[in-house]
């Protein structure tokens, strides 16, 4: 799979049964939904998964170019996250999170227990 920004091949990383693909370059990085439910089952956040999967696309492409998706290929559709614009599979493959992105989001929504799971996407993806 290659990057949607950048064009770079991914990699694979994992921790915690939760793998997702990595860009090296730009630091972005696609999640699918069942990374997704590891993440939000693992860090008890404040929506289902479904939620992410289900947000209507917005008609405003926020001044993005448009991405396509790792796996398919298809271009994806933007989504609002609380006010963070996300890039989601039309075929609902899952979700590319610019670098920074999902920190935004974990910053929005932190608690103050210590988790492992919060620390390697920390250590990995944060800015």
């Amino acid at each position: 799979m290659n990057c949607p920004n950048c064009n770079e091949v991914l990699i694979s990383v994992e921790r915690n049964r939760i793998e997702v693909e990595y860009c090296i370059k730009c630091k972005g990085f696609f999640l699918d939904a069942d990374e997704w439910y590891l993440i939000k089952h693992e860090l008890k956040l404040p929506f289902l998964v479904d939620d992410l999967m289900n947000i209507n696309p917005s008609i405003n492409n926020f001044g993005e170019k448009p991405k396509k998706c790792p796996k398919c290929g298809e271009f994806m559709e933007k989504i609002n996250l609380g006010g963070l614009v996300l890039d989601r599979c039309i075929n609902r493959h899952g979700v590319w999170f610019d670098a920074g992105e999902l920190a935004e989001y974990f910053n929005k929504h932190k608690t103050d227990e210590k988790n492992e799971t919060i620390s390697f996407l920390g250590e990995t993806f944060y800015k």
